[in-house]
């Protein structure tokens, strides 16, 4: 990503899964605990649940301040990990927490957005995946059945994106420099004739718990914006 905003001379929007993941922690933490308290894990939930509707909230105020820019996730990420998440719950906290609301909503936001991007760039899951933690210390997932099940989910909401091209870029791991070069080969060709139309690559890892701005070998997809 980082490559990718020198390459283009454009700002970055961060990942911003910061407090998702931290809700998430509580959540499980409070879960595991014998001597928490049901209120307690219902609250801490519930902070799960809104942590997901605060990123869009920030995503679109970002959107609205930035002409250009190298975006690291965008909506199609979180209804991909907002479904992991929340599909399988119970129909009781799926009616007390309103979920599938709240779903229909973040779809219906994630295919009004993706007609703002120009195309996406996607990555297939790698088999191997070293250890890593990204500039914020958070720890890509490595289970490979995870991230062939996430990459196929995000697939499939990426169809959902009616008029949305999609780049795919081959499994074979390329260096930063390849990567961004093919990258930049492929938007010479599709970028639209009209200057002011905005550009995105999107970046869509099929990760449970997520690395932030690079070309590691388990990255799913890549997206951006370009005025």
């Amino acid at each position: 990503m980082k490559a990718l905003a020198q390459k283009f001379e454009t700002p970055i929007l961060e990942e911003g899964w910061e407090n998702i993941i931290a809700s998430s922690k509580v959540f499980v933490d409070l879960s595991r605990d014998k001597n928490g308290s049901l209120e307690d894990r219902g609250t801490a939930f519930g902070n799960w649940v809104k942590s997901y509707l605060d990123w869009a909230a920030e995503r679109e105020r970002l959107y609205s301040v930035h002409n250009c820019f190298v975006a690291d996730r965008c909506e199609v990420d979180l209804v991909s990990n907002w479904l992991s998440a929340f599909s399988g719950q119970s129909p009781a906290v799926s009616r007390d927490y309103g979920i599938e609301e709240k779903t229909l909503n973040l779809l219906e936001d994630m295919r009004i957005k993706a007609r703002t991007f120009t195309f996406a760039i996607m990555l297939p899951p790698k088999k191997i995946v070293l250890e890593n933690r990204n500039e914020v210390g958070l720890r890509g997932e490595r289970s490979f059945s995870f991230r062939v099940m996430r990459s196929l989910l995000t697939s499939a909401l990426l169809r959902e994106c009616r008029g949305l091209p999609v780049v795919y870029v081959p499994g074979q791991p390329f260096s930063v420099e390849e990567r961004v070069s093919r990258i930049a080969s492929v938007i010479q060709k599709l970028k639209p004739a009209d200057k002011h139309q905005k550009l995105i690559l999107s970046l869509m890892p099929s990760l449970k718990f997520y690395t932030a701005i690079s070309f590691e070998p388990f990255k799913d997809v890549v997206v951006m914006m370009l005025a």
